[in-house]
């Protein structure tokens, strides 16, 4: 039997993508699939049976590349849960329940109950009664399976002929047993339209993300064992034929509008935000959105700061509402695949796909975990070894309430989702200069995987500074920066970047703005004055040889254009500093060590006072916080190869719930308690500073010289009164209330939302990773 156009456009790509990666690939049975972890050993409900956790953490800890790392945590998670490949199905919505008004909101829910039907029309009329009834109600059900495969649904404007002779049979008057047996055959025409040309995939076995995708399957077969680069390069083959069809590219853009409209239902708007990203939302940034190439990447976000059950409540309604999409888009996707066959048959073999303009965006966050093979597919002496590749077509991505991914980026991106061009949903400039600068300086810090695609990335760069759109996002950045700073480097960076080459001077200024307002935000010189004064001054004295400084790469600088190189320059620049920045807080942290007696007596005297006193149920609570926090717990805990932020300031937190809390009124109570400790006592260490509402900072009283800056007095202690919704979790250690680990989790997280700069975010967030393992390494 000849194959039907659509499979053999398929087959196509397929063969001219093996011709490109030099591999065989063949199309695969397109199966709608859900991965998750079955619950097997350890059952949910069960609270205190946490110790997989700290199983799979030690079993990642043996280093290696991500791919053996993958491994090595699937096995571990294997001993404990059953990895399953099940069909899709809606979250908290049962087979025979409804969604949103539709009766049976998935194709294959309306499917069963069109068998359902035709069983139940047949059994009528085997008892003599009631089957024209039954008939009529196979009908409507069948008409209801071949709705989303019918204009306007249909975007091709014409119907598939297996689709189109479904209806004939529907339709047609015959004795009832011809009846049924027309209805019988429109059950099998329409079943081959559902299973349709593609496949929607649900992965929710990935630890920081869920992911829904829908794809085209395809295997790549080999005599020998096949690597992961293979694989890759097979898909990608794929992927880049595909979406190098015009037809396939309209409509996609498409599909990203409806599907951002899915997402902003206003019952959760307020709470969800969904956007294209990756190199498609670049060329759409620039105005090109023809040049972009490949899959259409996406990505959903919910507000964190949600409450969980809230939260939750949003995802389900969000990612159910997704699927339902994500098939109808299949079934158009099944109709225009057969609209625009001839020119995919008509391919020419081998064909050569232009490189990716974009490809220099920011990387997949990983290889996601093939389809399991049939046994069937394995059984071949020529070629026993098969794993699965793909044409990507829709990918989106959406983070889990308790990562850092979801803070950072709902801090960075909640407002600033912005359409360019034809009403595209994409980041708006900040996001993509904050992500370039952070990719740019991994090349000058030495990270391996940023050495490829430096160059690029340096011009891609260049390239944002020099766009009209960036200076909105710059001139935020400058009015960011404290004024202590502005009024030292403000005219000397503006005039360093004058004295450059015309094409390189705002490049350049803009490089050297977004540092000074990345530094001033990561290191808090908002509150140190003196301090910011002191970075300024070593700022500009610095800057003017940047050049030598940024230890520049002569492979990487050769090559640049004339306004990207004095740009990254000061890049590495910026990364020089940022080297001396980081000393600078452990310089901090090693007077802050000689120091702590007078800081334990301190806080002790705090706890002790009878407004914190815990044997009443008092509105304000006391608890260390922050990297004083985080030593403890590892002291405690006896943690080994923890990295943490190191004690460069004290911070302690006065929490309440009530919102008719002051603050100010909560630090007034706080004040009287430190006397002993500031100035004018005799001896006193440190020095109060009660300007900042709700906050009090302790500086040193004495002037200290810290590399590498000259003399000031740093801040030592840190109190602040905060609101929360929920009183934290306190654990007591050394006779300190302090944190809990979770509190302190959330934290750092939420720091690290705020702090783009790259080496204090890699510091915030390896803290929170360290402070997660050893959360889940508590023995149970």
């Amino acid at each position: 039997m000849a194959l039907p156009p659509a499979k053999r456009a398929l087959e196509r790509v397929a063969q001219v993508a093996g011709a490109q990666a030099n591999l065989p690939i063949e199309l695969a049975a397109q199966k709608d699939r859900a991965f998750l972890w079955g619950a097997a050993a350890v059952h949910p409900m069960q609270a205190l049976e946490t110790s997989f956790r700290r199983v799979v953490r030690a079993a990642e800890e043996h280093g290696g590349d991500p791919a053996r790392q993958r491994e090595r945590e699937s096995a571990a998670m294997g001993e404990y849960f059953f990895f399953e490949a099940s069909s899709v199905r809606l979250l908290g919505v049962g087979r025979e329940e409804g969604f949103d008004g539709m009766p049976y909101p998935l194709p294959d829910d309306a499917m069963r109950h069109a068998r359902h039907e035709w069983y139940a029309a047949r059994e009528a009329l085997a008892a003599g009664g009631g089957g024209a009834a039954r008939i009529d109600a196979t009908r409507r059900a069948l008409e209801r399976v071949a709705q989303p495969f019918l204009p306007p649904e249909n975007p091709a404007g014409a119907v598939v002929p297996n689709v189109a002779q479904a209806r004939l049979l529907i339709a047609a008057a015959a004795p009832a047993p011809a009846v049924l047996a027309n209805l019988k055959q429109a059950i099998t025409l329409l079943g081959a339209a559902v299973e349709g040309d593609a496949s929607v995939q649900t992965f929710y076995i990935i630890e920081p993300f869920y992911l829904q995708r829908l794809l085209v399957g395809f295997r790549v077969r080999s005599r020998h064992q096949l690597t992961d680069d293979q694989v890759a390069s097979a898909s990608g083959a794929l992927t880049a034929t595909l979406n190098r069809q015009q037809w396939l590219t309209d409509w996609l853009a498409h599909a990203m509008i409806d599907l951002e409209r899915v997402v902003m239902n206003p019952d959760v708007q307020p709470h969800v935000r969904f956007f294209l990203k990756g190199g498609r939302a670049l060329a759409y940034l620039f105005g090109r959105p023809q040049d972009g190439a490949n899959d259409w990447d996406s990505q959903v976000l919910i507000d964190p700061d949600l409450p969980a059950d809230e939260w939750y409540a949003v995802y389900r309604k969000v990612s159910n509402r997704l699927l339902v999409a994500l098939m109808r888009k299949k079934a158009e996707f099944y109709s225009l695949l057969n609209l625009n066959a001839a020119p995919l048959i008509a391919l020419p073999l081998p064909v050569v796909v232009p490189a990716d303009p974009f490809a220099d965006a920011a990387p997949d966050p990983g290889t996601m975990p093939e389809t399991p093979a049939e046994d069937s597919a394995l059984d071949d002496e020529e070629m026993p070894y098969s794993r699965s590749c793909k044409a990507e077509l829709i990918d989106i991505g959406m983070p889990r309430r308790d990562t850092i991914e979801c803070r950072e980026q709902w801090t960075q991106l909640a407002q600033d989702i912005i359409r360019p061009t034809e009403g595209m949903p994409i980041p708006g400039f900040a996001y993509y200069i904050d992500e370039y600068l952070t990719m740019v300086r991994e090349f000058f810090a030495g990270e391996p995987r940023a050495q490829a695609k430096a160059h690029k990335r340096i011009e891609r760069l260049a390239e944002l500074f020099a766009h009209d759109g960036a200076a909105i996002a710059i001139l935020a950045a400058y009015l960011r920066i404290p004024n202590g700073i502005l009024q030292i480097a403000a005219q000397p960076v503006e005039a360093f970047a004058a004295s450059q080459l015309p094409p390189a001077r705002q490049p350049l200024q803009f490089a050297l703005i977004e540092l000074l307002d990345q530094f001033a935000t990561a290191y808090e010189m908002e509150l140190e004055p003196l301090l910011a004064a002191e970075f300024a001054e070593y700022f500009i004295e610095w800057m003017p040889q940047a050049e030598a400084l940024s230890q520049h790469n002569a492979l990487a600088r050769f090559g640049l254009s004339v306004d990207a190189a004095p740009m990254a320059d000061a890049i590495g620049f910026g990364q020089w500093l940022s080297d001396r920045l980081q000393a600078h807080v452990a310089g901090r942290a090693a007077l802050i060590a000689t120091q702590r007696e007078a800081i334990d007596a301190l806080i002790r005297a705090l706890y002790a006072a009878s407004v914190f006193d815990q044997h009443s149920e008092l509105e304000l609570q006391m608890a260390i916080g922050g990297s004083l926090a985080a030593a403890l717990h590892a002291q405690y805990e006896h943690a080994r190869g923890v990295t943490l932020e190191p004690v460069g300031k004290v911070t302690i937190g006065l929490y309440y719930t009530d919102r008719a809390t002051d603050p100010a009124t909560a630090i007034e109570l706080v004040k009287p308690l430190l006397a002993p400790f500031v100035d004018p006592q005799p001896g006193a260490l440190f020095q109060m500073d009660d300007s900042h509402p709700g906050r009090l900072l302790l500086f040193a009283a004495n002037v200290e010289i810290i590399e590498p800056f000259g003399p000031y007095q740093p801040l030592v202690i840190e109190i602040v009164a905060r609101r929360v919704r929920v009183r934290p979790l306190i654990s007591f250690i050394w006779g300190f209330p302090v944190l809990s680990l979770r509190d302190l989790i959330i934290e750092y997280q939420m720091r690290a939302a705020h702090v783009v700069e790259f080496a204090m975010r890699g510091v915030l967030r390896r803290t929170a990773r360290s402070l997660t393992d050893m959360l889940m390494k508590v023995r149970q």
